[in-house]
């Protein structure tokens, strides 16, 4: 068998702002190299990238949109409008859902999800299902990792009467349909940029909620790491803060779905590790949508019944 050969080249000299690094945060030289390498050039980035907090999360108020978003959605409320959110099949999505659906619970107003069919109606908004929610008398539509390219879509929503949000992660096209739109790749904010579907749905969990019950939303921990890891975006910026703090959530989770599939995994009482969502958990959540329907997962992240889990 033919062995690969692998030249390493490596820095010889150390950098006058990787020893600045090394000194101001008493890392070691070949730590503080490192960032240097990866573009992280001052004291404040390095701080943020190694210890960054819970405290360092921008409010969701930053985002673009976000204020007419929650501005539409309590008039909704206050008019006792039926409003859906639509969600993609994947981790991202049910995430998403989950945590939205949770959100409009702890404001005690009762809301309903749909999640397409992969093999019949494929990802994002679709005319059949907009039909259907129309049909049934939704007439304010909440998306959830989707819908940033859906301009004939939000289009016929608009004709049936129904009122778009969009909330998604996906690089926006040169014509973004004409509805509320929250996507971070809208804003020039470095720290929210690389934000998965679920981050951009926590954000409006956290701005709908913070009047109410402020300090609920690290009750959504969990899902936030569970399905920014499983989407494969960048590490960075907020995304590292939350996945930090979300595994330690996540390992200690009181959903009993969650617990559930720790203990059916072996991973109960374990320290989980990015790889236990990318190879072990995210690809249970991910099969319900891909041999069924993902509202198995839903069910199953959403669940407060031990049994039932």
């Amino acid at each position: 068998m033919q062995q690969v050969q692998t030249s390493w080249f490596m820095h010889k000299d150390q950098s006058p702002i990787a020893q600045d690094l090394s000194t101001e945060l008493n890392i070691s030289p070949i730590i503080a190299q490192l960032l240097v390498n990866r573009g992280i050039h001052d004291l404040a980035q390095a701080r943020l990238f190694l210890y960054g907090s819970l405290d360092d999360l921008h409010s969701p108020h930053e985002l673009g949109g976000m204020e007419e978003a929650v501005t539409r959605i309590r008039q909704a409320m206050q008019q006792g409008e039926k409003i859906a959110i639509y969600g993609d099949y994947d981790v991202d999505g049910v995430c998403s859902v989950s945590i939205l659906l949770d959100c409009f619970q702890r404001l005690s107003y009762p809301v309903n999800y749909y999640i397409p069919d992969r093999f019949e109606e494929g990802y994002g908004l679709n005319a059949t299902a907009i039909q259907t929610l129309a049909d049934l008398g939704y007439t304010l539509l909440i998306t959830v990792d989707c819908g940033i390219s859906s301009v004939a879509e939000c289009e016929l929503a608009r004709d049936y009467g129904m009122e778009v949000i969009i909330t998604d992660h996906h690089i926006p096209p040169p014509r973004q349909p004409e509805a509320i739109v929250i996507n971070p790749k809208n804003d020039d904010i470095e720290a929210m940029y690389n934000l998965a579907g679920v981050g951009v749905a926590f954000k409006l969990a956290c701005a709908l909620l913070e009047d109410d019950l402020p300090d609920y939303w690290q009750q959504w921990l969990d899902l936030v790491a569970l399905a920014t890891v499983a989407d494969v975006v960048p590490l960075q910026g907020e995304n590292r803060i939350l996945v930090k703090y979300g595994l330690q959530a996540l390992a200690n989770s009181q959903r009993p779905g969650i617990q559930a599939l720790l203990e059916l995994t072996g991973l109960s009482g374990q320290i989980l590790k990015t790889w236990h969502i990318g190879f072990v958990l995210g690809p249970r959540i991910n099969a319900a949508g891909r041999l069924d329907t993902a509202d198995h997962s839903v069910d199953l992240l959403s669940t407060r019944d031990t049994k039932q889990a």
